[in-house]
């Protein structure tokens, strides 16, 4: 049996097919006679051993040889390595053949649990598609959707006293699962009536983008929304915690491109007891489409027990609770209590939950049931929604009164008798107590602290708070900044007497870092009750009274979405802002200017002022009430040109004989034929150029012949041809001699005198019918357009003809520049080229040249993509390209 995948692994390499020894007959009389090679007694050892170095280094597929038809086309078109050899040597030997990031598609051995297979791939830096079910990948994976976009983005509340809880399914990251069991649990009857969270695999957005624009465009989007995330732990399943690390920055990157093109912007992570792991998460919130990241473990889904921690000023939140059939704590009745009993100070990170939903033991039913259980006071929300008020009222709260509670201060002490870190009702009407047990004879080590993450705004300056003592009780204030390390902003801070008292401590050299700052207490010598009370915490910011700018918006998409239109779809920044202001400039070199200022609920316009055949450049900016935002990216495009625009001058046939038969032929000489202007035709007295129709009124011309010469862009600018007809009754178009479209008309040869299935009458009269044609059949230079209009009877009172024609133009490419700076050599291209990559091949002579992707990481400036790179070492040639 291990023959099938050796087979199948030589099919990309010999550009051939796997056939079963008993189809071999059947397969020659339908032409392939060519046997390549036989391979009936070999297996997967032997390929790799004598076919090194034929295989994609980016991609294996792993399959069991009992699925005969699973995986197989693809694997032949990725030509993709085969194999299964359960968790052996040899299986190794094939991961570390592998790039670094490579992807397996399929499934490994889990008959000792998928966490051994899939920990032997992460740490070989190799990531898994479950996707051993998976069928016609091929022919899924060679569409491509440039607009996929979620319709469920939400804006967050106002904050409230409430828990806000967000349900998220698990094993989204299942290639198999989103294309074959998913759909049926999606479309379950509960969906709709409350907000829910789906993990789905980003690479789908290559893999199979019709089928997340199906989710997309099903998703309920009323008073409860769907809404998307990327499944663990990012593209594909791994365990960052024993993924390489170099090998991570690689993934973070890629998958950043990932959700920018699949409209994502929250991943979903799997690992074993690494939520405090902030090195692994902040390369991923390092990456600008990244807002946060749900953690669940592999031991528990919610071991974490719902812990908050900010990386790169974005939320890691934890799963509080799960949905898991048979597992203590996980029915829905104890999920529902825990959500019922849980705190609801917006302040606090624990008002704040996350419940994981075991796909494969629980369904959306069982969610429902406890969301109607929950208390008015618990509101479910989608995860966007969950993890961007952990950010604005957690992250970003710069006040602390402590009338209600601890607002999210943890505390912590020595363990000592007598120490203490407590919230206390009695001191300003609410504190933090931190005390001591020293007794007298004072160490080190402090006794009591509180802590908390602040994001810090880019105009922070001080931090100021209240603080009383009792019996010499000491004070320290640490903060740790970006760099992990703790400084010292007070030391061991000694009263002068009981009163309160306001401190104030610089914060300049944290403006804009996600911070850590730590209350600590010792005792000062003087014996018990060394008390030390805190309240009143502020960050101080100058300029606007705590408010900043808003992040600049992120702007997905500038597509055609008419002939005459660009449509503008943007993404808000976490802190809504005031108003947005669209900009634009013509040409890729061309002057910004203002054209738009829309509302805060805006997330997308269309621009009707544009040109067609014009390239524009297009960047969004968001305002807030202490100024506007930096520039969002960029996006470049360049309108369809008009090839014949409405109203346009045809030449015309209007006479009781038929045309010549070559009359819609490029060769055809039609100079003797009248001319004038559309709309051309006879009875409704809205023509601009009237037609004959002979001089009997009932027997008149069933058909009018049209034709235009016009002349087209280099057939290799083109991607597609569209145009709008407005016939009266039907009309075929032919481009160059070739029918393109038809309307209103019987399928099969027509003559003059075939008649239209149906009279136009009412809106279809003046309705410009859209089709499209294959830009290949585009000659160079001149080409001509024929239309025959076809009446629906001999005594038709009006017949009416109009056309135009589009041509959709290839993209602006970047230009990439190369200049030296010091002993580097720096690389540049435009901003608005952001979703191309940077790649590098040491040879361009080679037969087939390697392009992979540029270690070298991009920085973005005011107008410019850059990146810099050592001259030394082998020789390299680089090039941009769209993963």
């Amino acid at each position: 049996p291990d023959s099938l995948n050796a087979a199948v692994a030589l099919s990309g390499p010999l550009d051939a097919v796997a056939v079963d020894r008993s189809l071999e007959t059947q397969v020659q009389a339908h032409g392939l006679t060519r046997r390549l090679a036989d391979v009936s007694d070999r297996d997967e050892p032997w390929v790799w051993s004598q076919h090194p170095g034929r295989f994609n280094p980016r991609i294996a597929v792993e399959q069991k040889e009992s699925f005969s038809l699973q995986l197989r086309d693809y694997a032949t078109m990725a030509n993709a390595f085969t194999f299964f050899d359960g968790n052996s040597p040899f299986r190794q030997t094939v991961l570390s053949g592998l790039d670094p990031d490579a992807r397996v598609l399929g499934w490994g051995d889990a008959s000792s649990g998928e966490d051994r297979f899939v920990s032997v791939s992460s740490r070989a830096g190799v990531a898994t598609l479950a996707a051993d079910w998976a069928l016609n990948l091929s022919t899924l994976s060679s569409v491509r959707d440039p607009a996929l976009f979620q319709k469920t983005h939400a804006n967050p509340p106002a904050e409230s006293p409430a828990h806000y809880v967000a349900f998220v399914t698990t094993d989204g990251d299942n290639v198999q699962w989103n294309l074959g069991g998913l759909p049926g649990y999606f479309q379950n009857s509960a969906r709709g009536s409350f907000d829910m969270g789906w993990t789905i695999s980003p690479a789908l957005a290559e893999i199979a983008p019709a089928a997340l624009r199906w989710y997309y465009a099903q998703a309920a989007c009323g008073a409860h929304r769907d809404f998307f995330v990327a499944g663990p732990s990012g593209d594909g399943y791994f365990y960052p915690s024993r993924y390489p690390r170099a090998d991570l920055l690689r993934h973070v990157r890629r998958l950043d491109s990932l959700m920018a093109k699949a409209d994502l912007n929250l991943v979903q992570i799997l690992d074993f007891d690494a939520f405090e792991r902030t090195d692994l998460w902040d390369a991923y919130t390092a990456q600008p489409h990244i807002e946060g990241l749900l953690y669940i473990d592999y031991s528990r889904y919610d071991a974490a027990r719902g812990a908050v921690l900010f990386s790169n000023g974005k939320p890691v939140v934890a799963a509080r609770a799960m949905l898991w059939g048979g597992l203590p704590g996980a029915d829905e009745a104890s999920v529902a209590q825990r959500l019922n009993h849980a705190p609801r100070d917006p302040a606090d990170p624990s008002a704040y939950s996350l419940v994981a939903v075991h796909v494969w033991s629980k369904t959306l039913a069982d969610v429902k049931k406890v969301v109607d259980a929950l208390d008015p006071g618990v509101h479910v929300v989608t995860p966007e929604v969950l993890v961007r008020l952990l950010r604005l009222n957690v992250g970003e709260r710069r006040r602390f009164g402590f009338d209600t509670g601890l607002q999210g201060w943890k505390g912590g002490t020595s363990g000592k008798p007598y120490d203490k870190a407590e919230w206390t009702p009695t001191e300003g009407g609410g504190a933090l107590l931190l005390d001591g047990s020293d007794l007298g004879a004072p160490d080190a080590p402090p006794n009591a602290w509180f802590s908390r993450q602040l994001i810090l705004p880019t105009n922070a300056t001080a931090l100021r708070f209240a603080t009383r003592a009792v019996n010499d009780g000491r004070l320290r204030v640490r903060i740790q900044g970006r760099n992990r390390a703790w400084a010292t902003l007070m030391d061991w801070d000694r009263p002068a007497g009981t009163a309160w008292v306001v401190k104030t401590l610089d914060l300049r050299p944290y403006a804009g870092q996600t911070v850590t700052i730590a209350f600590e207490q010792n005792d000062g010598g003087q014996g018990s009750g060394e008390y030390r009370f805190v309240d009143d915490i502020v960050v101080e910011t100058s300029g606007d009274g705590g408010q900043t700018n808003p992040s600049p918006p992120r702007l997905l998409e500038a597509f055609d979405a008419a002939t005459n239109r660009v449509e503008l779809l943007w993404r808000h920044p976490g802190r809504q802002p005031a108003a947005f202001r669209v900009e634009r400039k013509t040409g890729l070199e061309g002057p910004w200017e203002p054209l738009a200022g829309l509302p805060a609920s805006a997330c997308g316009w269309t621009d009707a002022t544009v040109v067609p055949g014009t390239t524009y450049v297009y960047r969004v900016r968001a305002f807030y009430a202490s100024g506007q935002s930096g520039p969002s990216n960029e996006r470049a495009i360049t309108t369809p040109a008009l090839l014949i625009p409405v109203g346009a001058r045809w030449r015309y046939w209007d006479r009781d004989s038929a045309p010549d038969p070559s009359w819609a032929q490029p060769a055809f000489d039609a100079s003797g034929w009248p001319e004038g202007p559309a709309q051309l035709g006879y009875g409704d007295g809205d023509e601009a150029w009237g037609i004959s129709h002979g001089t009997d009124p009932v027997h008149k011309p069933i058909t009018a012949c049209f034709r235009r010469v016009f002349e087209a862009p280099a057939p290799g600018r083109v991607t597609r041809l569209q145009g709008h007809l407005l016939r009266d009754d039907g009309a075929v178009v032919y481009l160059n001699g070739r029918e393109i479209f038809r309307s209103n008309l019987p399928s099969g040869a027509i003559d003059p005198q075939t008649r239209a299935l149906e009279a136009a009458s009412g809106t279809a009269e003046e309705t410009f019918f859209p089709f499209a044609a294959p830009p290949g059949l585009l000659r160079p230079g001149w080409n001509v357009l024929a239309v025959e209009v076809h009446q629906a009877a001999p005594d038709s009172s009006d017949l009416s003809f109009d056309l135009d024609l589009y041509a959709a133009l290839r993209p602006p490419r970047p230009a990439l520049q190369i200049a030296r700076q010091g002993t580097r050599l720096k690389l540049t291209w435009p901003l608005w080229a952001d979703d191309f990559q940077l790649m590098q091949t040491p040879d361009l002579t080679a037969q087939s040249s390697a392009w992979n992707p540029s270690p070298a990481i991009p920085l973005a400036t005011e107008d410019r993509l850059e990146t810099t790179i050592d001259p030394a070492g082998p020789r390299r040639f680089f090039r941009l390209a769209r993963p």
